[in-house]
């Protein structure tokens, strides 16, 4: 039987990837088209993929971390197959009582582009039963962004107010990555810029707020050195490897966030609760990035950020009714060919 393709995605995947107020250039060379979706496995393909990956799954005579790495490989075979039963599979291990091998489940998931509502979907529920465990969040939240998954904005929202500033990060970074231009405002409010109130500078000098709550801390000098969520590099190395690395970025983000120690009290996977006292300077990098993603434009300060949302007001709420077209468009297309995959 022959593979199955999609017949919109391409077209989704040519709307999402263009900033909604990037300014045409005619001299820019065009953007490099999008790559075509993964084709659906066959039944008969899936359920050779799945009998192999509950033969692996198993590691018989495996214990400790080589047990872990073998069905960490399991699930990195598995999910050469892009198919519904693969993320219901992978799904499962998102329930598990294994950190590592949740952290290690979400980081795959990504890897079902074909299908990014429905992996999209498994990887909110999980980060919605996982809210204490920041390793999970910030690995989950990247493959979020990776499967480019609008359904999820209420979800990454939540993940905007995590007392956990390094999940407050990767949820910025998904904020970019997705697209979702209904997560300005949220984001935005983290570092006290709101279009419905007075401009931060005039905030700072005329009522009696600390400057620190307008331009007192540096737009051009934020900090970007620290990776919150990425789930790997870029040239696609073994998901074993990636997975593992995404595990060591998390904890050590985690740990940073309490001066080195454990957080939550030598709890690797509880966030600290001393989030609270961090700066928001860490977090205008991360801003400025899913900005440009949002909007094509780069900032200079939170008094242009301002201006510019006061300006495109109504061109911001034209791409957010936008957004909710495409976000049905994408679980539409996505239906079809789970229906097709039967």
């Amino acid at each position: 039987m022959p593979r199955r393709t999609f017949p919109l995605a391409l077209a989704l995947a040519a709307l999402l990837a263009v900033p909604a107020f990037a300014a045409p250039d005619g001299g820019a060379e065009p953007a490099a088209a999008p790559e075509a979706a993964p084709a659906l496995a066959s039944p008969d393909e899936v359920k050779a993929a799945i009998e192999a990956y509950k033969d692996n799954w198993k590691a018989k005579g495996l214990k400790g971390e080589e047990r872990l790495a073998q069905r960490d490989w399991a699930m990195q075979q598995l999910v050469a197959i892009q198919h519904p039963d693969v993320v219901d599979e992978l799904a499962k291990v998102l329930k598990g009582s294994d950190e590592n091998l949740r952290i290690a489940a979400a980081v795959h998931l990504s890897e079902q582009t074909a299908l990014p509502v429905l992996a999209g979907k498994k990887i909110a529920e999980a980060i919605q039963r996982n809210k204490n465990d920041s390793n999970f969040l910030m690995a989950a939240l990247d493959s979020l962004g990776r499967l480019k998954f609008l359904g999820a904005t209420e979800v990454i929202e939540d993940m905007l107010r995590h007392p956990d500033f390094s999940v407050k990060k990767a949820a910025i970074e998904a904020v970019g990555a997705t697209g979702d231009m209904r997560l300005i405002l949220p984001m935005l409010k983290l570092v006290q810029i709101d279009p419905d109130r007075d401009p931060p500078a005039a905030r700072g000098k005329n009522s009696g707020q600390s400057e620190s709550d307008g331009e007192g801390y540096s737009w051009e000098g934020a900090e970007a050195n620290v990776d919150t969520g990425s789930a790997g590099d870029a040239d696609q190395k073994a998901a074993e490897k990636q997975a593992k690395e995404q595990a060591a970025k998390n904890e050590a983000e985690a740990k940073a966030q309490n001066g080195g120690a454990d957080s939550g009290g030598g709890k690797p996977n509880k966030p600290g609760k001393g989030g609270g006292g961090r700066s928001i300077q860490e977090l205008i990098h991360p801003i400025k990035k899913a900005l440009g993603a949002l909007t094509g434009e780069e900032f200079d300060s939170p008094a242009t950020v301002h201006a510019w949302l006061v300006e495109h007001k109504e061109d911001i709420a034209a791409r957010i009714k936008e957004l909710a077209d495409v976000e049905k468009d994408q679980a539409k297309t996505e239906k079809e060919a789970v229906a097709a995959a039967k």
